[in-house]
């Protein structure tokens, strides 16, 4: 207990003074007061029933005014406690007396003058790497044990608590977990007994990587998928890789469409009624091209077609790096025959086609999941990485074989974490997780490490790379 300085020369003669909980209050705080039972020399005339009888009442001076803030009866105890909240706007120090009250004669019983002092909060994080634990060393005065501190991380416009402690001195220590994405953190005093809650200013971690962003169906979100349409959409939005499904028609020309069927993305129950479920390859590309494969997306996109493969090179002019996912059917299986023909056609688009200059170039990339398909085409165009696509985390035995002819793992950015990322950087792999499409899906597939985002939406990696600052 603290006992303070008496608020007058009569008050100070009082032999057992008003005490209170704390030598220093923050306004609003709640404090309790300790009065013995009155020593004045009057009051102890009285009989021990009248003594009995008397009110403690606790006081507190607001401007020229005493106002009344606790009143006990005394009865027999030898000392009485008040419960009063320092007044929110006080400011320097704030004065308390108690008076023993009796009928209509008052007893002085003792004052004290009550410090009040302004919480500080400051923090210092150990790092702003996002990649790296970080420490926020805190000091909080004026000290109040119990008092819970938290570190908070502001995502998507919302403080969500990610580490906290409760105070046992002026400091404390925090740490919290590399998220391995930019975001921004501070560090919070909660409200505590009738002291507001207080905050640091906000801080941000940045990222010292930036994988490469690949434009999932040449850039799904911003265009009907695997057109040229999305396709220059997606340049525009400053991709810098694509990522598009080659299949064969009927008639072995190389198309660009992911489906097995052109239901869904093009008018053939239109054009061709009754064919809305044939598969891709029982199309002939003179029977591809009467499609309409951008009017599903919009208006705006009416007439986009379906593009051969030459026709996106040559759309493409080496302006980005493709991703050339080869497409069988069903479930990535296909026939020997259906393997052997799309191999004969790659084959030779990479001898003397536009394929062959892209690769040339170094920015060609062939993936699948079917590696019976992969592996041999591997095997025979060495200098063309190639990614195996996944479902599921590779096993070490599975990394182990597939870095004996793959360059790539392409796995699902929601099952891929940074042990897989980091065991096929062991093995000589690099890693492209698929599919993204929102802010906290890039957050996920951020923190699993890989060095490219397979995205439906090229370009939103900057706004998470650099996340606005917090409006609240």
């Amino acid at each position: 207990m603290a006992s303070l300085s008496p608020a007058s020369a009569t008050e100070a003669a009082a032999p057992k003074p008003l005490t209170a909980s704390v030598g220093a209050a923050v306004a609003g705080e709640r404090v309790t007061f300790t009065a013995k039972r009155p020593t004045a020399k009057k009051f102890r005339t009285l009989k021990a029933t009248q003594q009995r009888k008397a009110t403690i009442v606790l006081q507190r001076r607001d401007g020229a005014t005493w106002r009344a803030v606790g009143r006990v009866k005394l009865g027999a105890k030898k000392k009485v406690t008040f419960a009063s909240a320092v007044p929110t706007s006080a400011k320097g120090s704030v004065r308390y007396r108690v008076r023993a009250v009796l009928g209509k004669k008052t007893y002085e019983a003792g004052a004290l003058t009550l410090k009040v002092v302004t919480q500080q909060l400051t923090t210092r994080p150990s790092s702003s790497d996002a990649d790296v634990a970080t420490t926020y060393a805190s000091t909080l005065t004026p000290v109040r044990a119990g008092r819970k501190l938290t570190v908070e991380r502001y995502v998507d416009g919302t403080w969500s608590t990610v580490a906290e402690t409760s105070a046992k001195g002026a400091s404390a220590a925090l740490t919290v977990a590399a998220a391995r994405f930019p975001a921004w953190y501070r560090v919070r005093a909660a409200a505590h007994n009738g002291i507001a809650s207080v905050a640091t200013a906000p801080v941000r971690t940045t990222l010292n990587r930036r994988p490469v962003e690949i434009a999932h169906r040449a850039g799904a979100a911003l265009g009907p998928e695997q057109t040229l349409g999305a396709m220059e959409a997606s340049l525009t939005a400053g991709a810098t890789a694509m990522e598009v499904d080659v299949q064969l028609t009927k008639d072995a020309v190389p198309v660009i469409v992911h489906d097995q069927t052109f239901a869904r993305t093009t008018n053939v129950a239109t054009v061709f009624p009754g064919r809305e479920d044939d598969p891709v390859g029982t199309f002939t590309w003179a029977e591809v091209q009467q499609l309409d494969a951008g009017s599903w997306a919009g208006p705006q996109w009416a007439g986009e077609g379906i593009p051969s493969l030459d026709e996106l090179l040559t759309a493409l002019g080496g302006r980005a790096h493709l991703v050339l996912e080869v497409k069988f059917w069903p479930f990535n299986q296909g026939t020997p025959e259906e393997r052997a023909a799309l191999r004969d056609v790659l084959d030779a688009e990479l001898v003397a086609g536009r394929l062959g200059e892209l690769a040339g170039a170094g920015k060609l990339t062939v993936s699948s999941f079917n590696h019976e398909f992969l592996q041999p085409f591997a095997e025979a165009h060495p200098d063309v990485p190639v990614g195996a696509l996944t479902f599921f985390p590779p096993s070490a035995t599975q990394v182990a074989q597939w870095a004996t002819w793959a360059e790539e793992i392409h796995g699902q950015f929601a099952l891929t974490t940074w042990q897989d990322t980091t065991a096929a950087r062991a093995a000589g792999l690099t890693t492209s997780v698929w599919t993204l499409a929102t802010p906290d899906q890039y957050r996920v597939a951020l923190a699993s490490g890989a060095e490219a985002l397979i995205t439906d939406n090229p370009g939103l990696l900057a706004s998470v790379l650099e996340p606005p600052a917090p409006t609240s």
